[in-house]
């Protein structure tokens, strides 16, 4: 399936990839972990809150380092409250999760310039909570939700969040900021997925004077 996943991203030719977190559910297979040195081009990645070692007894701060270490073998830039430029116009921050309550919205973005479009990388969507640190910010990529991940006959399983509207899409959080909501290319627990969709989202950013 992994395999399968990358080769549908390799065909979207993109300029950058983002893995948006969770990438471990209970266990580092440190093999598996390796596929993903497999995905062209330049890719970068924040860690979910299943990547933190909170999250299982099995895991140990050992675990989240070995995972940092391997997907940066993978050539996979992991952003801890840190930036990249994409290129002269955009501008990309990734925060620590916020289960960890050591994310810094400020210090990922510091670098940025004020005439630039700005991203913001955050597993949790719940970051919309701090709106006074969003102003600047153009889009939030998030995801964490699953979209419920299982949706039948108006049940849905419960989501991580404090907001149970966020379920996937694209919400306008201010005139100026908007939050791209993924509902995820994987599972957490089951496999199982009913009335969901697993997704790879292709993000095109056109110049405002753009001839379309």
């Amino acid at each position: 399936k992994l395999n399968k996943i990358i080769n549908i991203i390799n065909g979207l030719n993109p300029n950058v990839t983002i893995i948006g977190g969770d990438i471990l559910n209970h266990n580092f297979t440190p093999k598996l972990v390796s596929v993903l040195k497999n995905i062209n081009g330049s890719k970068l990645a924040v860690l979910g809150n299943h990547d933190h070692l909170y999250i299982s007894k099995e895991y140990t701060k050992e675990t989240e380092v070995a995972l940092i270490k391997k997907l940066e073998e993978c050539n996979i830039q992991v952003l801890q409250n840190e930036g990249y430029q994409l290129t002269n116009e955009i501008f990309i921050g990734g925060i620590k999760d916020l289960y960890t309550l050591d994310f810094d919205i400020n210090r990922a973005l510091k670098e940025s310039k004020n005439n630039q479009y700005k991203i913001l990388i955050s597993h949790n969507p719940d970051i919309i909570s701090y709106t006074e640190d969003l102003n600047d910010i153009d889009l939030i990529l998030s995801g964490h939700n699953h979209s419920g991940q299982i949706n039948f006959l108006g049940f849905r399983l419960p989501m991580p969040t404090m907001r149970k509207w966020l379920t996937h899409g694209i919400y306008e959080i201010s005139k100026t900021t908007k939050l791209l909501l993924s509902s995820g290319v994987g599972a957490s627990e089951t496999r199982l997925r009913i009335g969901t969709n697993f997704e790879i989202l292709e993000i095109e950013i056109e110049p405002e004077n753009a001839t379309l």
